[in-house]
């Protein structure tokens, strides 16, 4: 509960979803405060009731302001991470956050519901590599990709593929083929 009082040129913000913030102009002849709710400089009100739903940002610099990233805040992992021992934590059967607890396997953090991690915590992103991307077609034997056959040979031109060949595609997660059923 906030017992300060907002004083002329503060900015503060409600204590809610909404985050609305406004500019404290100063009071009224009867002592009210008067407060900018907007860029507009005509958007002005007086406020009735408390104060104790709202924060003061002593740092805050304007309507665009936004507060400075803690080292400490939770940040989502993306699909792809690969989930680290002891950093990253994950959302277990229950709804409770974990620590991730595995040196001897790899997972993905889309093997799980929610993974995040501390901002602090972040990899540092790699540069992407300097090199031109080619897209490629791949083509598979019919017979040893629909068959229990665990290796497959891949062609990267349809002109190296015969009758018997089917196009494997890619979803952006797996690798498919399309059979007719």
């Amino acid at each position: 509960m906030n017992d300060e009082i907002p004083k002329p040129g503060e900015w503060w913000q409600r204590d809610s979803d909404s985050g609305e913030r406004v500019f404290i102009c100063g009071n009224n002849k009867d002592g009210e405060i008067v407060y900018q709710w907007s860029r507009v400089s005509t958007d002005v009100a007086v406020a009735f009731g408390s104060w104790t739903e709202w924060t003061h940002l002593p740092d805050c610099t304007g309507f665009d302001w936004v507060p400075p990233e803690h080292p400490d805040d939770w940040i989502t992992l993306p699909f792809f991470h690969r989930m680290r021992s002891e950093i990253d934590f994950y959302k277990n059967a229950i709804g409770q956050w974990v620590p991730f607890c595995d040196d001897n396997r790899t997972f993905l953090a889309g093997a799980f519901p929610e993974t995040r991690c501390r901002r602090k915590d972040l990899p540092v992103p790699t540069p992407e590599p300097d090199v031109r991307r080619i897209d490629v077609r791949l083509w598979g034997k019919r017979e040893v990709i629909l068959s229990d056959c665990t290796s497959a040979f891949l062609f990267a031109r349809q002109s190296d593929a015969g009758d018997d060949m089917v196009e494997v595609k890619f979803d952006g997660t797996r690798l498919f083929v399309e059979v007719p059923k």
